[in-house]
């Protein structure tokens, strides 16, 4: 068998005395064991990081649960925390934080955005969202006002009762 580098950091193309490609070495960062610990944003983390490995990329983990990584071409090196690229402004953050915000942003951009009640349970009742969601017409789809990675979105809301039902899951 024969291995030959993709690049220099990156994926290695091992082939058969007939030159049949055969299986591709992991990294240790990727070997099945550690990403069978992969959950959450660390998955998101891993995923990043692994296609930038398989596109010949230079991966560097900064921490040992790859939630600070970098990647570089070599003239250019990019800072990861979880997914969000050090590229990424200060504004947008703000943005991306507030899920009524992240819509209407969204939607002065021309994308299309489904119909949803935002829901900061801190300050509304479940009849002022209620209110709101029979106002926006059903079916309607409910978040948490902050979050990530789809933790409390309910899809596909079709009447006051139902909703109801899973703002009481969010309280």
């Amino acid at each position: 068998m024969t291995t030959a580098p993709h690049s220099d950091n990156g994926p290695q193309v091992q082939t058969d005395r007939e030159g049949e490609a055969a299986e591709i070495p992991h990294p240790r960062h990727f070997s099945p064991e550690v990403m069978r610990e992969a959950a959450g944003f660390k998955l998101s983390s891993y995923s990043i990081a692994l296609e930038a490995w398989r596109r010949g990329l230079t991966v560097r983990a900064l921490d040992g649960s790859l939630r600070r990584f970098r990647i570089s071409d070599g003239e250019r090196t990019v800072r990861f925390d979880k997914s969000r690229p050090s590229l990424t402004a200060r504004e947008a953050i703000l943005i991306e934080q507030d899920k009524s915000r992240t819509n209407r942003c969204l939607s002065r951009a021309g994308v299309a955005t489904p119909d949803s009640v935002t829901v900061d349970l801190t300050v509304e009742t479940d009849e002022d969202v209620v209110a709101r969601a029979e106002a926006k017409g059903y079916p309607v789809v409910a978040k948490p006002s902050r979050g990530s990675m789809g933790r409390g979105v309910f899809t596909g809301i079709g009447d006051a009762d139902t909703l109801r039902l899973y703002l009481a899951v969010l309280r």
